[in-house]
C-alpha cells in the first residue's frame, strides 16, 4: 500500500514538473511573439515614416511646381497624393490589426498560464490530502492492529484457562466418583457387618466415622466442583465478549483497509 502511494506521488511529481516545463515553454513563446510583433511593428512604422515623409516631400514638390504643370500633370499629380494617402491608410489599419491580433494572442497565452498554474497548485492540493489522509489511516490501521494483537492474546489466555479449569474440573470429578465408590464399598461392609452382628461396635463406629468423614469430602468436593463450574461460566462469558470484541477489530481492520484501497486507487 505505501509502495503504491509513493509510485502515486512520483506521478504526481513528474506531471508537475511537466506543467512547469509547459509553463517555461509558454513563457519563451509569449517573449518570441513580442519580440517579433515589437519588430514587425518597428518595420511597419518605419515605413510608414517614409512613406509619410515621400508623401510630404511630393506635395510639397507639387505645391511648388503646381503653376507649371498642366491640367492632365495637377490630374496625376493629385492621383498619385490619393494613392500615397491609401496607402498610408492601409498600413495605419494593418498596424492597428497587428496590435489587436498581439494583445489576443498575449492574452490567450496568459490564460493558458494562469490555467497551467491553476492545475499546477490543485495537483499539490491533491497530492498533500493524499498524503494526509493516507498517514490517518496508516495510525488507525496500526491501532487496530495493536488492538486485535491484545485480543488475540487475551483470549489465547483465557483459553489457556479453559483449558486449566477443564483439568481440574475433570480431577473434581474423578475424586467425586471415587469418593462415592469409596462410601458404597462401605456402606455396603457395614451392613454386612450389621447384618452378620459378628463385627465389634468400635469397628461399626470407626466406619461410621470414616462414612462420614467421606460424605463431607463428598460434599466438600459437590462445593469444589461447583465453584469450578461456576468460575468456568464465567470465563466463559469474559471469553465470548473478549471474541466478540476480536470479531468486531477485525471488521473494522477490514473496513481501514477497503477505504485505503479506494483512496489510493483515487
Amino acid at each position: 500500500m505505501q509502495k503504491l502511494l509513493s509510485e502515486q506521488a512520483q506521478d504526481q511529481f513528474i506531471e508537475i514538473d511537466r506543467l512547469k516545463s509547459s509553463l517555461k515553454n509558454c513563457e519563451k513563446t509569449v517573449d518570441e511573439c513580442t519580440l517579433q510583433h515589437e519588430m514587425e511593428k518597428d518595420n511597419i512604422l518605419l515605413e510608414f515614416l517614409n512613406l509619410q515623409k515621400e508623401l510630404k516631400f511630393s506635395f510639397l514638390q507639387h505645391t511648388i511646381n503646381i503653376c507649371s504643370f498642366s491640367q492632365s500633370e495637377k490630374a496625376e499629380a493629385f492621383k498619385e497624393i490619393k494613392k500615397l494617402e491609401s496607402q498610408r491608410t492601409f498600413l495605419e489599419r494593418d498596424l492597428k490589426k497587428r496590435d489587436s491580433l498581439a494583445v489576443d494572442k498575449r492574452h490567450e497565452v496568459n490564460s493558458d498560464l494562469a490555467g497551467f498554474f491553476s492545475q499546477a497548485v490543485q495537483m499539490e492540493e491533491d497530492y498533500q490530502n493524499l498524503e494526509m489522509h493516507a498517514a490517518d489511516m496508516n495510525a488507525e490501521i496500526s491501532s487496530l492492529q495493536e488492538a486485535l494483537s491484545a485480543a488475540i492474546t487475551e483470549k489465547d489466555e483465557a483459553l489457556s484457562n479453559v483449558d486449566l479449569l477443564t483439568l481440574e474440573l475433570e480431577e473434581y470429578v474423578t475424586k467425586l466418583s471415587s469418593a462415592e465408590s469409596e462410601r458404597d464399598s462401605l456402606s455396603e461392609k457395614i451392613a454386612v457387618l450389621t447384618e452378620n452382628s459378628c463385627a465389634s461396635e468400635s469397628t461399626i463406629k470407626r466406619l461410621e466415622a470414616a462414612l462420614d468423614s467421606i460424605s463431607r469430602e463428598k460434599e466438600d468436593l459437590g462445593n469444589e466442583l461447583t465453584d469450578a463450574l461456576l468460575d468456568l461460566e464465567s470465563k466463559k462469558a469474559i471469553w465470548t465478549v473478549k471474541e466478540k470484541e476480536y470479531v468486531e477489530a477485525n471488521l473494522r481492520l477490514s473496513n481501514c483497509h477497503d477505504e485505503l484501497t479506494k483512496v489510493s486507487s483515487k
